[in-house]
């Protein structure tokens, strides 16, 4: 089974190299990657490359998807790497010309950036990537982005108390409260809780079936 992750691993790798090669020319020269010898830390170098405004969306997209996916699943060492890039990620998050598609995917990788490593959720803390956040929950346009929004702010809830009383200092926000309660009522069927009555339940606002009078 070792071998078989490996291999998708390794494959993986490749398929980001070709990638990288063709939209940075032929792939010759020195790279920051070349005595990298961790496969996760090695793709995390790579597709940190894929980051700049000159790439294609989908590019980026794919780049920042695998950045937070290889900071979970490959320890600490690779998360820290990783971190380097929440910078970056932040300034798609609040950039209002960034493609719709990657501020989504910036929210899901977050989520998994912060996951375990005392380090980077110190970083979206100090960056204030948490109120970003929840102001695309404010938004309530873009449901799929809300929903992932929520569930983001749930997980960086977990991972730090300083989050948590971030978000429960907005609990007398009548707004928020009343869009929190809309959110709550859209399905939630495809995933494992409502993470907006989660969100509910974390910040101290009443139940939304409940009269607070």
């Amino acid at each position: 089974m070792f071998q078989s992750v490996r291999r998708a691993l390794v494959q993986g790798v490749e398929k980001t190299w070709n990638t990288l090669a063709s939209h940075t020319g032929d792939g010759k020269g020195d790279q920051l990657w070349d005595n990298e010898t961790n496969l996760y830390r090695r793709e995390i170098l790579i597709n940190g490359q894929l980051l700049g405004d000159n790439q294609d969306v989908e590019v980026r997209i794919e780049a920042v998807r695998k950045i937070g996916h290889l900071a979970y699943t490959g320890g600490q060492d690779a998360a820290k790497l990783a971190g380097m890039y929440i910078e970056r990620m932040a300034n798609y998050l609040t950039d209002a010309r960034t493609p719709p598609p990657l501020r989504l995917q910036v929210v899901k990788s977050i989520s998994e950036l912060g996951r375990g490593h005392r380090d980077n959720v110190q970083t979206i803390i100090d960056m204030e990537i948490h109120e970003e956040i929840l102001k695309r929950v404010r938004s309530v346009h873009d449901f799929r982005l809300v929903r992932w929004s929520c569930y983001t702010l749930v997980s960086l809830c977990s991972m730090s108390l300083h989050i948590l009383k971030t978000l429960q200092s907005y609990w007398d926000d009548k707004d928020l409260k009343t869009q929190l309660m809309v959110i709550s009522g859209l399905s939630w069927k495809a995933w494992p809780k409502n993470y907006a009555q989660v969100l509910i339940d974390l910040i101290g606002f009443s139940h939304p079936y409940d009269d607070p009078s």
